[in-house]
């Protein structure tokens, strides 16, 4: 089993490659289901941080958002993964 633990020390954070196409700042879209009208619906925010957390046992990619179709000045956290941007960026990847 040592050889386990190396290994997961070594991988890249999951979802890191998808956080190399944003920016601090960019206006992200990310989609919620609704079950009372059976839907996905958009939700829109300004990207305000990328971190890498630890969830068992691996480490993956994090974004704190600013939700913009939402009343309160809560942040919310999504898996990198979830987020597209809304206006593609110029970053050549």
């Amino acid at each position: 089993m040592l050889g386990w633990f190396t290994t997961m020390d070594e991988k890249t954070p999951f979802g890191s490659l998808a956080a190399e196409k944003f920016e601090i700042g960019d206006i992200v879209e990310w989609t919620k289901w609704d079950p009372v009208i059976e839907e996905w619906v958009s939700n829109f925010g300004i990207l305000m941080e990328i971190n890498n957390k630890p969830v068992d046992n691996r480490i993956i990619s994090v974004s704190t958002i600013k939700p913009l179709n939402q009343s309160d000045s809560q942040f919310i956290e999504l898996f990198t993964m979830y987020l597209k941007p809304v206006i593609p960026n110029k970053k050549i990847i």
